[in-house]
């Protein structure tokens, strides 16, 4: 019974997204141009001229392709970033660790290296949902600033220490360029528009091949709706760093790691 819950919190959920209107409206058009196609074979024809099943199976086949592409391609995206900024919290928890235990160094110096990590998270989070290309690179500048500060503790630091912080700062470089290498580069346009196209010659040409009733409008719709889904699922997820409901949640990965470098100041203190 919870699970039959969560499953239906999750579709109120969903069907409150802007996606779905937008997936509805399209359906609706789709059916009603399949009610159109019906009545104009009828009134004008006088005919029912059915195409051969085998045109909307072989349409049905080189359009399932074509979208598999396109899906894995986005959700591709939509990982590698979940990815990334999994290990910047694991990397920024790490950092706080090291760099606060670190006795032998002065706390108030410390104190502003572990405030600064969260900074350059909240600041990565603008950089990436910004306008592209951006003006400036401020994530990058918070790290050059502790780079700099790593370089004044170095001879009052021991050699572990030294690279260990080097080695999550430098993490931290890996993950910025990473992230704007998604950011930056989206899915070729090519490969962004051909599925829409084949979209459309599908459901343009799947009335003609169905018979006439009410059954088959239903079955346009559930085509339709699967189909326009599928697309706008993946064009919702291949930039992760916006905004909508499907990207990745930032400002919570934010929160989490300025959580984490708060617990870590508070634990030590105790």
């Amino acid at each position: 019974m919870e699970d039959d819950n969560r499953w239906w919190a999750r579709t109120r959920r969903f069907l409150s997204y802007p996606v779905f209107r937008r997936i509805i409206g399209a359906v609706m058009i789709s059916c009603i141009y399949g009610w159109l196609s019906m009545r104009y074979e009828i009134l004008i024809l006088g005919q029912d001229m059915e195409f051969p099943a085998s045109v909307n199976t072989l349409l049905g086949i080189s359009l399932s392709v074509l979208i598999v592409f396109r899906t894995n391609g986005s959700y591709d995206r939509w990982w590698e970033g979940r990815k990334l900024w999994g290990s910047l919290v694991n990397r920024s928890r790490s950092l706080a660790a090291v760099v606060w235990s670190a006795s032998q160094l002065p706390e108030e110096e410390r104190r502003r290296f572990l405030l600064a990590i969260p900074e350059f998270a909240n600041k990565f989070r603008e950089h990436l949902r910004g306008p592209w290309p951006a003006p400036d690179n401020h994530p990058q500048r918070i790290l050059n600033r502790l780079n700099r500060q790593l370089g004044i503790w170095e001879p009052q630091g021991n050699t572990q220490f030294y690279f260990a912080v080097e080695r999550n700062l430098n993490d931290f470089y890996d993950i910025l360029g990473a992230c704007e290498r998604i950011r930056g580069t989206p899915l070729p346009l090519s490969h962004r528009a051909i599925v829409p196209q084949g979209i459309l010659i599908y459901l343009v040409a799947l009335p003609w091949g169905l018979p006439h009733g009410p059954v088959s409008i239903i079955i346009i719709g559930l085509v339709s709706y699967f189909l326009i889904s599928l697309e706008m699922i993946a064009e919702e997820i291949e930039e992760p760093f916006g905004q909508d409901p499907d990207d990745l949640p930032l400002a919570r990965l934010c929160v989490t790691i300025e959580k984490s470098v708060q617990r870590q100041l508070e634990v030590v203190e105790d």
